[in-house]
């Protein structure tokens, strides 16, 4: 999600969910998060940790836009052609209750992204962040960043959440890795 805040502009499905994982793994936010995201995105999905919905994340500003995958005629089973639905912030109408695969999905997203982007082409529109001039505060900002998730990465708290991580999915060797790991971390930090 943090990289995506980077991108000129991000569309998302109707089950797209939104999450950045960094308060449950005790790490710092990275990406240029902490300036990229609006003051109610960084309260939900930085500090809260929260996973949020497609609808949620187009009233926080993390998706410009939302498409439906449908299909024409006949349903995608007998070669019905997908199309994305939607556009400026709105959701497509439904055409009934066709399941539809995850490749039927990438097909619809890339295709209204490549409108997006050949009609900004067509007008010659610059990049946001080159148009308002911060670019140079966003690799400062990621340098801050950096450094902080750096320091994160080998801190006892984020090893141990590794490890409770892996001991809930059932995996015991990384788990018991990630306990070693912990328990000589005040050796290796200092490397």
């Amino acid at each position: 999600m943090t990289s995506a805040m980077l991108c000129d502009y991000r569309i998302g499905t109707l089950d797209t969910t939104l999450h950045t994982p960094f308060k449950q793994l005790g790490i710092t936010p990275e990406g240029c998060s902490s300036r990229t995201f609006s003051a109610e995105a960084r309260k939900v999905m930085l500090d809260e940790g929260r996973q949020v919905d497609a609808r949620t994340g187009l009233e926080l500003d993390l998706l410009d836009e939302l498409v439906e995958v449908t299909t024409r005629e006949g349903g995608a089973e007998s070669g019905g052609q997908l199309h994305a639905e939607g556009g400026s912030g709105d959701v497509g109408r439904a055409k009934g209750n066709t399941v539809v695969s995850i490749e039927d999905r990438n097909v619809a997203l890339v295709n209204r992204a490549r409108e997006v982007a050949l009609e900004w082409l067509r007008t010659g529109r610059q990049r946001p962040m080159i148009e308002q001039g911060i670019v140079e505060a966003l690799r400062k900002q990621n340098r801050v960043e950096s450094a902080a998730l750096g320091h994160a990465i080998i801190s006892k708290p984020f090893v141990r959440n590794l490890m409770k991580t892996a001991e809930k999915k059932g995996q015991t060797g990384p788990a018991w890795l990630f306990w070693a790991a912990g328990i000589t971390q005040p050796l290796w930090s200092k490397l």
